[in-house]
């Protein structure tokens, strides 16, 4: 049982990190940079979005194995033993990841590697490109949390 509470406690710690720092990406220091000229909201976004990428990576990892072990440790059926709850937040879970992934590697990269060559128009349209991958993933990271904080009750 303390091994599910831990991976339980975790597991939403990790997913807090997760789509809090989505949100403060998406609704506090991209909307604050508006009006900034190209070059320091570059400079900015240059300094700050790998730290955000780390932090997510980290909790990428504490999420899935979190979620294995709530599976494992808190359901008698083992990985197949949650609701449906449980099997949408782990599908959505999987968009999130793999959604993740090519914001980092794809837009990302291409704003840092564009910003590098001087192209600042191909700079600003990855960093667009960035903005609604994380609108679309803020978003079903909201709707995933909501399916784990309210899972429980579907059964009633």
């Amino acid at each position: 049982m303390v091994l599910f509470a831990l991976s339980l406690v975790f597991h939403t710690l990790a997913s807090i990190v997760w789509v809090g720092g989505m949100f403060f990406v998406r609704a506090v220091l991209i909307p604050s940079l508006q009006g900034w000229e190209a070059p320091e909201r570059f400079a900015v976004l240059a300094r700050v979005m790998p730290v955000f990428f780390r932090v997510i990576w980290g909790a990428v990892a504490v999420l899935l194995v979190t979620g294995y072990g709530v599976l494992l440790f808190g359901y008698s059926d083992g990985l197949g033993g949650g609701g449906m709850h449980v099997d949408i937040m782990q599908a959505f879970g999987w968009v999130l990841i793999l959604s993740f992934v090519y914001l980092d590697l794809g837009p990302f990269r291409g704003f840092l590697r564009a910003r590098a060559g001087g192209d600042m128009d191909r700079a600003s349209r990855k960093l667009d490109d960035l903005r609604k991958g994380l609108s679309y993933s803020l978003f079903l990271g909201m709707v995933t949390a909501a399916v784990g904080a309210t899972g429980s009750l579907w059964a009633y």
